[in-house]
């Protein structure tokens, strides 16, 4: 629970540090998402509010030091196969024929976390955060939320 307050504080401060804690999907090097952002993705958008424009409104120091009182667990820990592109250099994210093929996978372990934002009863997907495990690392699926 504590990384995840620790990656929500981030979001709070738009700390760039939160993106190499972060996984979509996969894991990617390090600078990845701000640079996928600048090469890939729509002018001027901003991973800060494509990332996170759900949680506006709740997304407080407050709520973050309450989410040990908030979260459920929705799916226990379990394993999971992610992409692995961690080794390859940026730029070949910007010419497919560089890109691997097939890309190589790598097990980690998940755990699947929800709030309850609307407050219906019922945790929804969009509701549902993953934090990942590797070899003693964590990683935080964001876009969940």
């Amino acid at each position: 629970m504590a990384f995840l307050q620790e990656c929500l504080k981030k979001v709070i401060a738009k700390d760039d540090s939160l993106w190499v804690q972060t996984a979509d999907g996969g894991l990617f090097p390090e600078g990845y998402w701000p640079f996928a952002l600048k090469h890939l993705g729509e002018p001027g958008a901003s991973l800060w509010t494509m990332g996170f424009e759900d949680l506006d409104g709740w997304l407080s120091p407050e709520n973050i030091d309450a989410l040990p009182e908030k979260v459920r667990v929705v799916e226990s820990a379990h394993t999971l196969e992610l992409r692995d592109l961690r080794p390859y250099p940026l730029e070949d994210f910007l010419d497919e024929s560089k890109r691997p093929d097939p890309m190589p996978t790598v097990e980690v372990n998940n755990l699947s976390l929800g709030i309850d934002f609307d407050a219906d009863g019922t945790i929804s997907r969009s509701e549902t955060a993953h934090i990942h495990e590797l070899d003693g690392v964590f990683y935080w699926d964001p876009f969940g939320w």
